[in-house]
Formats: structure tokens, C-alpha cells, sequence
């Protein structure tokens, strides 16, 4: 299927697109080539910005209860909640001021009620990366950059698919996704997710671009096309009125999304470096879940961020991680990239449906790792049978390598219509 000629874009177009980092933190300059740079050494690393006293544990299988609660009590600590996904049991506890060292310490060194236990780290929106150089640009040019329509002609469209969007929420009403919005739910405030809750004066709505980037409405005379145009979505907001969200309300998302049944998700969040969701150091709990999911069958695509520095943390099939790239499949300027990459995809310039129903240009990882997911969308759509592992490796074994670095690319730039045509 072809999309027909889309409008031009009228309105104003962004001058930054939206990603994340650690709260506190700032954009870094990324001068070096990224085969120069060097990661720095664990021992100078410091601990990133969290929630004071707070603590996030991962709660040994079969631990007894109050065993398990007689511990927390032992440290003078008061359950928050419980985040439970039916097989991980996790708790969010929060300690005395000043205690968070020894108390950390005490839990990790308790094998039989704990598995694990990190900070509860801040995670802050960040200043956008550049827009590129092209102020009039109005194509989405990323679409033939993908190959998307020669993936159309497969009957790629990610039909029967529902993809969970853990984001600041997807309005339900924009032209090019309603009626695929469900309800989904807004973790801060406890009400529904499908609006757009982005603060501030005329903002722009990430979670919605985000979606409209790789799901929206196609050959409908509306607004842009995407790759997986009949895909459903749920919606999960997890940042509050200071722009902020945390790995405790992360964690929670992916576990609501595993109680729909949803193993599709986009998370176009991320930390700067080092302490990217990547890093088993400073995410020990999201971590382990993360991984959990894939082996209970889910793919969970992530923005690589957009502070143009090197990851060295390692790649796991539990978080794609996705990079940014540009209309000539050149390397964004501002993607994070490293060892932690999976593939690369448009980040640069992308022409989508914005909350308002105009079409806006924005750029950033945050809407290549979108992009990416929407191609496993297309698999799935097309072969429903096929487990996450088989839609991982269609997705390998049909990436185009651009010139240079795994560290830049991961395992190549995603071609939806090579994938497609993968038995």
C-alpha cells in the first residue's frame, strides 16, 4: 500500500525534539569521534541523582513475607509499595535520612530475601538536540530510508498488534490515530493515559509524536504515513508536572503492560551516559526486569539518548537499543552511541502528526527507536506465530551496514521491506 501525497508542513517546526536524562545533568558536547572516545573509568563514576531514601529491591522467589517485611522493619524502613508483574516481586522502601549506604548494603548482603537493590534513580527530561539545517524541510524522507514501502507491498501494517507506548501519554483524539488509543493509564495521577499530560505553555507532546512517527493512519489524506499503520496502542504516562519520572514508575509501566498482555513496547526515555537504562550498575532492578520480559517474550525498543557520548555498557536483547541517523544514514550529530546499540534508524528531521493534528518536524533517538519498533510491529502483524527471538533475528539478518562502527550503527540500519521478505 502507498500512502497518497501528504500537505506540506504549515505549522512551526520544532526548533528540538524530546529525550531524557538523569535530573540535574546537561547536554554533553560530543567534539571526540566516537571511535576516540573512552568511557570512563567505574571508579570515577558517581552516583546518579535519586529519589532521597528511597530505595527499589528486587525480592528474592519465595522469600516469606514477613520474613521479607520484618527485614525492611529491621532497617527502620516503610514499604511505599509493591511492583509486581505476577513472577517479580519488587518493592520500593524508603529508609531513614542518611541511611541509604548501610541500609543498601545490608539488603544486598541479604541473599535469602533479596536479589537485588539500586537507588530509585530521577530521570529528567533534557534540553532537545539541534535541528538539523533544513528549516523548510517538510518529506518524511524516512520512510524510503527504511524501505517502508516495500514492506506496504508484504501486507506490512502492523495489523493485530497492540504496542505499549511508556511515555507522557498519546492523545486519543489526534486525526491519524484515533480510534487505535485504548484508555491506558496516567501512573502519577491514577486517571488515563490517552492524553498527552507534556507540561507547559503550547508544549510539544512527545508521547504522541512518538506514536504518530511509527503507527499513524496511512493513505488517508491526513497529515503523515507510517510503517505500522494499523497497529493498536496503549498508553502509559509516567512523568509528572516537573517533567521527571523514576525508575520505580518505569518498572511499574512494564509491569501493567505485561498484565495486557502487551509484548511490544516503546520506552523513548532514557539516562545520559553512563548511567543509561544499559547499565546493570545503576538500574539493577529495572534491569533484571527488562530481561525478564524478553524471556517471557516480549521486545522492549529504546532511545539510545541524545547526549552524543559513548555508551560502553553492553548490548542485551532486553533493551533495543536504538541510534539516530540522518537522511544521508550519516550519524546524528547528538545520538548517544556505543556498545549497548541494536540497530540505527531515522532520527533526524522526522515529519509526523503532532497532539494539535498539524504536522510538526522534530528530532532525536526518540523517535529512531519508535521507528525501529514499528518494523517488529510489521513482523508480528504479518507472522503472529513467530516468537520475539524470530523477530529479533529477521531484524539482524535483514539490517543494512552503513560505513563505520558497530558503536555507531549497532547491527545496521533497520529495512522494514528486507525484514518482511525474511522467512
Amino acid at each position: 500500500m502507498k500512502p497518497k501525497n501528504r500537505p506540506r508542513v504549515t505549522q512551526k517546526t520544532l526548533a528540538f525534539a524530546l529525550s531524557f536524562l538523569i535530573a540535574g545533568g546537561g547536554i554533553l558536547s560530543a567534539q571526540t569521534p566516537a571511535s576516540a572516545q573512552k568511557p570512563t573509568p567505574a571508579k570515577a563514576l558517581q552516583q546518579p541523582p535519586s529519589v532521597p531514601n528511597q530505595i527499589l529491591v528486587m525480592v528474592h522467589p519465595g522469600a516469606d513475607k514477613d520474613e521479607v517485611s520484618d527485614a525492611v522493619k529491621d532497617m527502620n524502613g516503610k514499604l511505599i509499595k509493591t511492583i509486581s508483574n505476577g513472577r517479580l516481586v519488587c518493592q520500593l522502601i524508603e529508609v531513614p535520612a542518611g541511611k541509604l549506604d548501610e541500609c543498601m548494603d545490608k539488603i544486598s548482603k541479604d541473599k535469602t530475601h533479596f536479589d537485588d537493590a539500586q537507588r530509585n534513580v530521577i530521570i529528567q527530561k533534557m534540553a532537545f538536540p539541534p535541528t538539523p539545517d533544513d528549516p523548510g524541510y517538510s518529506q518524511q524522507y524516512h520512510l524510503a530510508n527504511m524501505n517502508v514501502p516495500a514492506a506496504w507491498t508484504l501486507n506490512g501494517s502492523g495489523t493485530g498488534v497492540t504496542v505499549g507506548v511508556i511515555d507522557s501519554g498519546v492523545i486519543g483524539t489526534e486525526v491519524d490515530l484515533t480510534p487505535r488509543v485504548g484508555t491506558g493509564i496516567n501512573l502519577v495521577t491514577g486517571g488515563a493515559g490517552n492524553t498527552d499530560q507534556t507540561p507547559g505553555v503550547n508544549p510539544f507532546q512527545h508521547g504522541t509524536f512518538v506514536s504518530t512517527c511509527s503507527m499513524a493512519s496511512t493513505n488517508n489524506s491526513l497529515l503523515g504515513a507510517s510503517p505500522a499503520f494499523l497497529a493498536n496502542i496503549i498508553p502509559v504516562n509516567v512523568f509528572d508536572v516537573n517533567n521527571t519520572t523514576s525508575d520505580a514508575l518505569v518498572l511499574e509501566a512494564l509491569f501493567y503492560l505485561e498484565g495486557q498482555n502487551v509484548k511490544l513496547i516503546n520506552l523513548s526515555v532514557n539516562a545520559p551516559v553512563p548511567y543509561t537504562f544499559s547499565s546493570k550498575k545503576f538500574h539493577k532492578v529495572l534491569y533484571g526486569a527488562f530481561q525478564e520480559y524478553y524471556h517471557m517474550g516480549g521486545l522492549l525498543f529504546n532511545a539510545a539518548g541524545n547526549d552524543g557520548q559513548f555508551d560502553n555498557n553492553g548490548r542485551s536483547p532486553g533493551l533495543i537499543v536504538v541510534s539516530a541517523i540522518d537522511s544521508n544514514s550519516q550519524l546524528a550529530s547528538f545520538s548517544t552511541r556505543g556498545r549497548s546499540l541494536w540497530f540505527a534508524a531515522p532520527g533526524v528531521n522526522i515529519v509526523s502528526g503532532a497532539g494539535d493534528n498539524t504536522l510538526q518536524t522534530a528530532s532525536g533517538t526518540s523517535f529512531a527507536s519508535p521507528l525501529a519498533m514499528s518494523v517488529a510491529a510489521q513482523l508480528w502483524g504479518l507472522h503472529p506465530s513467530w516468537t520475539n527471538a524470530h523477530v529479533l533475528h529477521a531484524m539482524e539478518g535483514s539490517a543494512t551496514s552503513p560505513h563505520g562502527s558497530e558503536y555507531l550503527y549497532g547491527l545496521g540500519q533497520v529495512n522494514a521491506g528486507a525484514a518482511l521478505a525474511q522467512p
